[in-house]
């Protein structure tokens, strides 16, 4: 009896240890009540995004009763009339791609309207929106036109790389980004319906974002359409935009919002390229002639830059490549190699308001990763949610040092009007062998647990004209080494001058960087950025 009294106590403490372990863990798993009705709180605000397999999924998450959506990279709508294949195929996670934003939902309450998903590279430092079009639209002649912009009263440098060929860090940062994309290369309109577009945008690493509160500032983007007539990249007018064209600004405008108002706007802008497609489409022969009616030798410049950027992605970096200051190459595993880049252009342009008209549901506003978005936060809040951008630089980095040689001669010429024999003196203006600007650099944190970033170049250009020429015309050289010019004795006069002393009017320098992840499978991105000096 006492054994039976003994066990019958044994199995009530343990039934009862069994009772308070289980209400233990019950109170552990769920939460307390003031816990529940931020919980609550968070479900019925904040807004995670539907995750999807963006980049083998045939169909787009649609809810019941929705007409399937096929993705962007093959099917009815695809992107490829636009984009190339080295473009189309660069989407892979392990390339370092992640799923940011998306409104595609399986269990939406309705049909969606122009849904869109974005995908951002945090090795390359490039964001790219997707858009479906899901309106009717009737505006055959029209052109497209994206933009992005920062909605917030505080300063950010996130921007900074959109729509320059060089940064300048010392002005205002951009603030507003405009692009007009070209019509498709198999002769469809550039609006429709049932239609996917791509908007690509590069962003700068901004040490300062993380101190902004999460809810005074925003991403804006946006698109919109109207006919251009005419427009001339400083070689030739064309009645047809072969390349997308771009405009930032450290306002609200640009010279492409402008249009819409005053029908013809002249101003500094880019040639925003976007896979090699921009290259090979536009070129007509070897001796720079293209389409895109740049002048000759631009163009062939720009085209010899960027065949060398493409070589020194696959491992071959050469000494310097010429012609290209500003551009992201490789890191896509998917062949061929990725390619984005931006070239100055003085930017013409005429257009009308005929079928003008913005997208219906955009303008569309997110808020920014990087910042501290609370739980509680109204919307969409990003399913990738750190720090963006690869790097940035310094302001207050000083001038590279140059130093003016005597005079070199004298040397004799023959006057060919009234053959009296001149003489002239040599001089330089030497500039240093090597820079070293690495220590302005910023780097973004996050890379240094992924990868390892190095500094494989650094170049420095200069840009300058000769005393008496016209300033408007300005020679631009990396790496000269020194500029010579003739110069005559002090105190004689000559009808007809030499060459003279050059006006330096820009100088900065270019870092070639490499950005190779810890994986040895993914290829390694080559960046090129080029940063005024003050």
């Amino acid at each position: 009896m006492k054994e039976l009294t003994k066990l019958l106590s044994v199995l009530l403490s343990i039934s009862f240890m069994l009772i308070v372990s289980c209400q233990d863990n019950q109170i552990l798993d769920e939460p307390k009540e003031d816990d529940r009705a931020s919980v609550v709180s968070a479900q019925t605000r904040a807004v995670i995004p539907h995750d999807f397999d963006w980049e083998n999924a045939d169909w787009m998450p649609t809810p019941p009763g929705q007409s399937q959506i096929p993705s962007p990279w093959v099917g009815q709508g695809s992107l490829v009339s636009i984009y190339g294949l080295d473009v189309i195929n660069d989407r892979r996670a392990s390339d370092g791609w992640e799923l940011m934003y998306n409104s595609f939902d399986p269990n939406a309450s309705g049909p969606l309207a122009n849904p869109y998903f974005v995908l951002y590279n945090k090795y390359r430092g490039l964001m790219r929106i997707f858009l479906y079009t899901t309106t009717q639209f009737y505006a055959p002649s029209s052109y497209l036109q994206d933009g992005i912009s920062i909605i917030s009263n505080h300063s950010t440098s996130l921007l900074n790389f959109i729509g320059k060929e060089i940064v300048d860090v010392s002005v205002a940062p951009t603030k507003s980004y405009s692009q007009i994309q070209p019509k498709p290369s198999d002769g469809s309109y550039p609006l429709g319906s049932n239609k996917w577009y791509m908007m690509q945008y590069e962003l700068a690493y901004d040490p300062n974002l993380a101190t902004i509160p999460y809810n005074q500032i925003q991403l804006n983007w946006s698109l919109s359409s109207y006919d251009v007539t005419e427009v001339n990249l400083g070689g030739g007018a064309t009645g047809t935009i072969n390349g997308t064209i771009g405009s930032a600004s450290s306002t609200s405008s640009n010279i492409i919002s402008e249009l819409k108002n005053t029908g013809e706007v002249v101003g500094k802008g880019v040639l925003a390229g976007v896979g090699q497609a921009v290259i090979n489409n536009n070129t007509i022969d070897s001796t720079g002639r293209n389409h895109l009616k740049l002048p000759n030798n631009i163009f062939k410049a720009l085209s010899t830059g960027v065949n060398a950027a493409l070589s020194a992605a696959s491992g071959n970096i050469p000494g310097a490549v010429i012609g290209l200051l500003s551009g992201v190459f490789g890191g896509s595993s998917s062949g061929p190699t990725a390619a984005s880049f931006n070239l100055n252009a003085d930017i013409s342009l005429k257009g009308t308001l005929t079928n003008a008209g913005s997208f219906p549901s955009t303008p569309i506003s997110f808020w920014v990763p990087g910042t501290n978005i609370a739980s509680n936060a109204v919307g969409y809040i990003p399913l990738y949610n750190k720090s963006l951008g690869v790097l940035n630089f310094k302001p207050g980095a000083p001038r590279i040092d140059t130093s003016t040689s005597g005079r070199f001669g004298p040397y004799t010429v023959v006057d060919p009007w009234n053959g009296q024999v001149l003489q002239y003196y040599i001089r330089h203006l030497y500039f240093p062998q090597s820079v070293d600007y690495s220590s302005y650099l910023i780097l973004n944190p996050e890379l240094r647990y992924m990868s390892t970033v190095e500094i494989k170049q650094q170049d420095y250009y200069v840009k300058y004209y000769r005393r008496g020429e016209n300033p408007k015309y300005q020679t631009f050289e990396l790496n000269p080494g020194s500029i010579s010019w003739e110069e005559w004795p002090h105190g004689v006069e000559h009808g007809t001058n030499p060459p003279q002393e050059p006006i330096i009017t820009e100088m900065g320098v270019r870092f070639t960087i490499e950005v190779k992840p810890q994986d040895d499978n993914i290829p390694p991105s080559i960046i090129y950025k080029t940063f005024k000096l003050d």
